[in-house]
């Protein structure tokens, strides 16, 4: 009878140690979970903030367009305020590039340049496409939509570096 008490004891401390381990085991991987939850709805917050900024239509320069476009209606003057936010729109990519210098080694600028490069070489392609077709059609209104269509392009581009650089900052 003692063999068998003994032997009882000695498997139900056993049990208790196991399911003593087991459950600190459980806790530390509950703890580990937590943690990767926790990154992964910061990542997604991170993604849902850049997918506003490149989405969002009220930029201050968007605001200035449309309000001097209300107020010089004319073909030419529409196409002024047109350029003039094109203009802007090239600091803001000048200032987002210059603080890509401050993000990236030598060789991943150096990638960058080539990448900036070649876009303002698309840019310039894309520009005198558009001003040999569809700015030359019948009617004044093909000018403005062929500038419209530039201050589109190189505003996604700008927005495109915004983002780059807020994935950089982490």
């Amino acid at each position: 009878m003692r063999k068998f008490v003994l032997i009882t004891v000695i498997i139900l401390l056993g049990l208790t140690i196991f399911s003593t381990i087991s459950s600190f085991k459980y806790k530390q991987q509950l703890k580990i979970s937590d943690v990767k939850i926790k990154d992964l709805q910061s990542e997604i917050s991170r993604y849902k903030e850049i997918e506003n900024i490149v989405s969002q239509k009220d930029y201050p320069i968007d605001k200035k367009l449309e309000k001097c476009a209300s107020e010089n209606f004319m073909t030419a003057g529409m196409n002024k305020c047109a350029n003039e936010g094109i203009e802007a729109w090239n600091r803001v990519i000048l200032n987002y590039s210059k603080q890509m210098e401050k993000h990236l080694n030598k060789e991943e600028f150096l990638s960058f340049t080539k990448t900036q490069t070649a876009w303002e070489d698309y840019y310039k392609k894309e520009k005198d496409f558009l001003n040999k077709t569809i700015a030359q059609k019948d009617g004044d209104i093909h000018t403005t939509i062929a500038i419209g269509n530039l201050y589109e392009l190189i505003k996604q581009r700008a927005l495109s570096l915004k983002s780059y650089l807020m994935q950089l900052d982490d």
